[in-house]
Formats: C-alpha cells, sequence, structure tokens
C-alpha cells in the first residue's frame, strides 16, 4: 500500500479517500497498511463503509496523515485481541516441543496486541486498560457508540444494512452478527445527578427544542476544558455512567444530551430523542425512561413559553390599538 499511496501523491492527488468493509485479516500485512497511511505525503480520509473487524479497525485508527475517520451510520466496528491457531499431533516429543512453540507464540501475541492497544487508545485518549477490557471481550461498537468514544471522528447517513452475515468461524462469538447492538461491558444505569442537573436546566429555559444533535470527541473535550480535567462538568452532561468503569475517564459515561456553549450547558431535545432510540435497542429501560421523562418536561416547558409569548403579544397588540384610538381622538 505504501507504493500505491506515494503514487497517488506523485500523481498530484491533494488527498486519499479510503474505505474500508472487511472482517480483517493478517495483521501484519494490517499494521503495515495503517503505518502506509500515516506515513503518506498528502492527507487521507479514511471511511468505514460496513464493517471494520480486527485488524481492519486499526488501519482505521491510522494516526499522522489521516486527518478524519468517518463511518457510516449502519456501519459497526469489532474490537479483540490478536489470536492465531497452532496445532499439535505426535508423541510426547512433539507436545513438548509444541509446548514451547505455545510459550513463543504467547509472547508475539502479547507484543501484537500492544501495538494493537495503542493505536486505539492513541486514536481515543482512552485508558488503556479500558480497551484491554474491551478487547479481550470481544467488543462491537455501532456508529453512534463509536462516535461517542472517539474511534472515528464523524458519522454520515447511509441506507440501513439489509443483511448480517459473517463467515462461521471467523470470530470468537460466532453468535455476534454484526446489525447488533454493541457489547456494553459492566452495569450501566442511569446517572441521576445528571437527570436532576437536566431538571434544573430546563426549567431555567437551558434547552434547545428544535435544534440538530451531533457529539463526537472534540465536543467531550470542550466539555474537559482547557486543562481537560473537567470530568465534574463532563459528567453532567451525559444522562447515563458505568458503574465498572473508572471514574474521571470517558468510558464512565455515556448518552450525552448537552452541549457547552459558551460557559453554560444546554440540553437538546433531539439528543434525548436519540437515547431513546438507542436505549430502546439496547434494552437500557431506566435510560428510556429517564430521557422520556426530560422530553415531557421540556416540552411542557416550551408549550408554558409559547403562551407566555402569546400573552405578551396579545397584551402588546391591545395596548398599540389603545393608543390608536386615543392618537385618533
Amino acid at each position: 500500500m505504501r507504493t500505491q499511496v506515494n503514487e497517488l501523491a506523485d500523481a498530484g492527488a491533494d488527498s486519499i479517500d479510503v474505505r474500508i468493509n472487511s472482517y480483517g485479516g493478517d495483521v501484519f500485512e494490517g499494521l503495515a497498511m495503517a503505518h502506509a497511511l500515516a506515513a503518506s505525503p498528502v492527507g487521507v480520509v479514511v471511511h468505514i463503509d460496513g464493517i471494520a473487524a480486527s485488524i481492519a479497525s486499526v488501519v482505521a485508527m491510522a494516526g499522522g496523515s489521516v486527518t478524519e475517520t468517518r463511518m457510516a451510520s449502519s456501519a459497526q466496528i469489532m474490537i479483540h485481541n490478536s489470536w492465531t491457531e497452532l496445532r499439535f499431533i505426535g508423541d510426547q516429543n512433539t507436545m513438548v516441543e509444541g509446548m514451547k512453540q505455545i510459550e513463543r507464540m504467547t509472547g508475539v501475541l502479547q507484543t501484537i496486541d500492544k501495538h494493537i492497544v495503542n493505536a486505539y487508545a492513541t486514536k481515543t485518549q482512552l485508558p488503556e486498560e479500558t480497551i484491554r477490557q474491551w478487547m479481550e471481550e470481544e467488543t462491537w461498537f455501532d456508529s453512534a457508540t463509536s462516535l461517542e468514544f472517539g474511534f472515528v471522528d464523524s458519522v454520515v447517513e447511509q441506507a440501513e444494512v439489509a443483511a448480517c452475515d459473517i463467515p462461521r468461524g471467523l470470530f470468537r462469538d460466532g453468535r455476534t452478527l454484526f446489525c447488533k447492538p454493541p457489547v456494553i461491558l459492566g452495569e450501566r444505569r442511569v446517572r441521576k445527578a445528571s437527570e436532576d442537573y437536566a431538571t434544573e436546566r430546563i426549567r431555567s429555559g437551558q434547552f434547545n427544542a428544535s435544534g440538530s444533535w451531533s457529539f463526537d470527541a472534540a465536543d467531550g473535550n470542550r466539555l474537559l476544558g482547557a486543562d481537560g480535567d473537567d470530568w465534574e462538568r463532563f459528567a453532567k452532561a451525559h444522562l447515563a455512567e458505568n458503574t465498572d468503569a473508572d471514574h474521571d475517564t470517558k468510558a464512565r459515561y455515556s448518552y450525552p444530551f448537552a452541549h457547552l456553549e459558551g460557559s453554560e450547558l444546554v440540553i437538546y431535545r433531539s439528543a434525548l430523542a436519540a437515547i431513546r432510540q438507542r436505549s430502546s435497542a439496547e434494552d437500557d429501560g431506566n435510560i428510556y425512561s429517564a430521557a422520556g421523562r426530560l422530553m415531557d418536561l421540556m416540552d411542557e416547558e416550551s408549550d408554558a413559553n409559547a403562551r407566555s409569548r402569546q400573552v405578551l403579544s396579545h397584551r402588546k397588540t391591545r395596548l398599540l390599538l389603545s393608543q390608536a384610538r386615543a392618537d385618533i381622538c
């Protein structure tokens, strides 16, 4: 791939678009591809069109010259530990030699996993311990979760996946289809302090009832502030938390519903609607209900504000009419 990248750059390409729809493959070839993209003489945009699983997801995380990683709304990312197959047939001497081969290969896999963890952690800025746990569990991420955790920089609309099929035996969890919701580790629950805070903000009028919603890694970093340590504000902007994850990490908080606008957090109705949709798909009933309560409250406040504006408008109209009659007299 390095040759192809250089040829495109020499031909005068201003940028290179790389489209990924892959279950993965040879780990060393994948790492070579990632390094080639990172070292490109021109900017690279990576597009995840369908699936980026195993080493293909590492290619999508390439740094350096890769300026953006985009993901189709119906796409999936899967991360797991590197793996291989060793087979031995023979007598006790063969088994003894086989044990030595297993020991050597274990070291190789550990080294490979270290490089892979570093690639994910560099892209997401998440703790390595969190990444390692996800890899141990062979974890799947849909586009919303990938964006939330920083695996990708943006999500683009695309037709829904029409069929889901993974070759038998390709991954450890053969029951998992890439159209299913991603695996979420630990117990995720409603963060009561965030719901109470959102209720207070909505009642004080700090909400946006009609604006569109998106939330990416840059939005999360803005919540953390210039020093990157305002975890109290970051937590307030998320409706749920994963109790198994460490405090003061992005992995602990999920379902964002507020943007930092100036120095204030503004609650978005469209964010709450997105939370309802996603939590329904992932069977998070309590989170679904919490988002619904906040939406109902926002609708009530919007109706009340509309009635107040209508009353004020009528009063202003009557006042103007009275002044007109007085002028005529």
